[in-house]
């Protein structure tokens, strides 16, 4: 009991320095692309710190750590839009985006695995759609951008969620996510002479001030909470942990009203579309987990 309610608050404290990314990526000066070369270098290599790592890497094969690999490239993805999202709009608006991937996780999951589509997530699905509108129409203009690279930055989390079920429960965590960040830099370190092209003079050495945000955006926003996260599974039922999780941009517009002051730049429609968001989110496992129990009995 006490090591549940630990895990219970420890899962909390991942999801709140999770909630810390978009205000990082706010004051980080670099673009979506070179911050996101920079943090998937730097999370791979401190993965090469834990000594769990060196231990499972020799159970995983060539063509298992090539799939996380071309899993970590759909993470690079989801990270250039979402990075993206939040500087052609505000952190707020990026994390309110992002708390659509459960609901596109639901319509997409069908497709890529043949299964059949859920009632009641096409049900708690269609909060989403006018949660969205509101947020697009409050959002200023110049937002609009920002928007939709934060919806496709959802899509791609998505996608990237479903296929991480399919192909990494059985492999160590560590050991995957050290593939995939490897697999994102790499990824990025191929696309980073066509990036430069468009967008002359991108890429730089990060001055100090961003040196310290991304060392603190990749070991306490990535790679710690992490393997917390994990230790936290062990003793949480998969629904605590998934709801937990999907929490964070409930914390992360939390800490940009706090931080960022952006309740100054949105307006009440803002807010009534992110709480529909939130109310999908929230409502379909409040009633997964309410059918669970009236199953059981």
């Amino acid at each position: 009991m006490i090591e549940d309610r630990k895990s219970y608050l420890l899962m909390h404290f991942c999801v709140f320095l999770w909630g810390f990314t978009a205000i990082l990526g706010k004051f980080i000066t670099l673009n979506e692309v070179v911050l996101v070369w920079y943090r998937t270098l730097l999370t791979a290599i401190i993965f090469l710190f834990v000594p769990i790592f060196w231990k499972n890497i020799k159970k995983s094969s060539i063509k298992q750590l090539l799939t996380f690999g071309g899993i970590g490239v759909l993470v690079a993805i989801h990270w250039f839009l979402f990075y993206g999202s939040i500087r052609y709009s505000n952190a707020s608006i990026g994390v309110a985006c992002v708390g659509i991937t459960a609901f596109l996780t639901a319509l997409i999951e069908p497709l890529l695995t043949k299964s059949k589509l859920k009632t009641i997530d096409l049900f708690f699905g269609i909060l989403v759609i006018p949660g969205i509108w509101l947020i697009s129409n409050a959002s200023p203009i110049g937002y609009r951008n920002g928007i939709i690279m934060g919806v496709f930055s959802a899509l791609m989390a998505a996608i990237f969620t479903i296929l991480n079920k399919q192909k990494t429960t059985k492999s160590d965590p560590v050991v995957v996510s050290w593939a995939q960040m490897l697999g994102g830099f790499l990824f990025t370190c191929l696309i980073m002479p066509i990036y430069i092209y468009f967008f002359p003079g991108s890429f730089k050495i990060p001055s100090q001030i961003d040196l310290i945000y991304l060392i603190i955006l990749s070991v306490f926003c990535t790679a710690l909470p992490f393997i917390l996260s994990i230790w936290a599974f062990r003793h949480l039922t998969a629904f605590t942990w998934i709801f937990i999780v999907n929490l964070e941009p409930v914390y992360g517009i939390i800490l940009a009203i706090i931080i960022l002051k952006e309740n100054t730049e949105l307006g009440i429609n803002f807010y009534i579309g992110a709480s529909l968001i939130f109310l999908s989110v929230i409502g379909k496992f409040l009633f997964e987990k309410w059918y669970l129990n009236k199953n059981k009995i």
